[in-house]
């Protein structure tokens, strides 16, 4: 009897896995994508509606501030609004671009005191320009949201908001997001297998060793599957072409034996 090639079968079973892990991956990657660029414009703009709302509060309490020239006054507003977690720094601009008061206690780091300004936007609009500084050798990056007090005739308050808050939710999604894929992979891959092995190789395996002992003569084997696909009716029409091979077997065997 030949011998059943079963290495063959278990390469049809590792193909079928592989390009449904490949397709997996593929879609995985995407959904990943998809979570990276949405979270991450949602957060930005809720990042930057914040700043905008800070500093327009700073600039109307600092107007009258500064007319004044009390600096002690601007400090401890400036402070004030510094303690919200997403802020980098609040500094307060004359309208010469000169820094006025900050959160550094006049050391202001030198990157960012020379920030310019987007090109075509009016000085009496909000602004918001994408910088960074260095501190402690390592680089901060920061949107600098700069809000004019009083359409910029007296100054500007400048917010800087950490870049590193949309970095860390963005993560935290992307983690959780790929957990839950890693997840549903592995069971998908589980449930997969098991299917393919239930519905597809032992069917085959069981159909093709069936195949080999008709072909040595032996009509009595079962071709009965317990699958509901194609196999089912591949197996149903071998086991009537086994049924008319063993009455033409046995009508040839009857001719013989009168012949005689």
């Amino acid at each position: 009897m030949h011998k059943l090639d079963l290495p063959f079968y278990r390469r049809i079973r590792v193909q079928l896995m592989l390009y449904m892990l490949l397709v997996t991956l593929v879609f995985g990657a995407v959904v990943l994508l998809v979570v990276f660029r949405t979270v991450r414009s949602s957060l930005l703009t809720s990042l930057l509606d914040q700043g905008k709302i800070i500093g327009a509060n700073v600039a109307e309490l600092a107007a009258e501030k500064l007319i004044e020239n009390d600096e002690i006054a601007l400090r401890r507003l400036i402070e004030k609004y510094s303690h919200y977690p997403n802020v980098d720094y609040i500094l307060v601009e004359d309208f010469d671009h000169k820094i006025k008061v900050d959160t550094y206690n006049g050391n202001v780091p030198p990157e960012l005191l020379g920030v310019e300004t987007p090109g075509g936007q009016p000085a009496s609009q909000m602004q918001v320009v994408e910088t960074g500084y260095r501190t402690r050798g390592k680089l901060r990056r920061v949107y600098d949201v700069r809000i004019p007090i009083k359409e910029g005739l007296l100054g500007f308050v400048r917010v800087g908001l950490k870049q590193s808050f949309i970095e860390e939710k963005v993560g935290d999604a992307l983690l959780t997001t790929g957990l839950v894929l890693i997840l549903s992979i592995v069971m998908m891959i589980g449930t997969a297998l098991v299917f393919i092995t239930l519905q597809i190789t032992r069917p085959v395996l069981k159909l093709t060793e069936a195949a080999e002992r008709i072909s040595l003569g032996d009509f009595e084997t079962s071709l009965y599957i317990n699958v509901n696909n194609e196999l089912r009716i591949l197996a149903e029409s071998i086991d009537r072409m086994k049924e008319s091979l063993k009455t033409s077997l046995l009508r040839l065997k009857t001719r013989t034996v009168n012949r005689f």
